[in-house]
């Protein structure tokens, strides 16, 4: 069967191309993975700066309407995946929670953050993960001080 040239001329081009392929294939997962967490790094930031910029104009209030939005949308997807769901947390320097979503069952193991110190010296806004058993995966978050008296988390 391999006695010819264009025999073994022909499978080694098929398993050049073969594996040259599978490589691509491999290659684009990745550039894909990476992508998709950046897009959800930028997504992140720009809803922490948009309840950021929401408070500052019109004070915790104006935050109710969007807290009980995402309350609404839990209960409605409880069950199964749907949208991407998301939690917001509002507390002040004490570590004190002044608003937040309702914790279901898909966000029962988020704890308070540890050291609030970091977040009311450095005003940026971080990113952090949790690993959850109950979601199995990930969960991503984004914390900062959004003004002097309150700190931020949203994910």
């Amino acid at each position: 069967m391999f006695r010819s040239v264009t025999s073994r001329l022909t499978f080694t081009c098929i398993f050049l191309f073969g594996t040259l392929f599978v490589c691509q294939l491999v290659m684009l997962y990745g550039f894909m993975r990476f992508d998709m967490k950046q897009h959800e790094n930028r997504m992140l930031f720009e809803v922490f700066y948009r309840i950021q910029d929401l408070v500052t104009e019109e004070g915790i209030k104006a935050l109710e309407p969007l807290i009980n939005r995402e309350n609404q949308r839990e209960d409605e997807h409880d069950q199964g995946p749907g949208p991407m769901m998301m939690f917001i947390r509002l507390m002040d320097t004490q570590g004190q929670i002044i608003l937040q979503t309702q914790h279901n069952n898909h966000w029962s193991e988020i704890p308070l953050p540890e050291n609030l110190a970091q977040y009311t010296i450095d005003k940026a806004p971080q990113l952090g993960k949790l690993e959850s058993h109950n979601l199995m995966g990930t969960v991503r978050y984004c914390i900062g001080r959004i003004n002097d008296d309150y700190i931020l988390q949203v994910g």
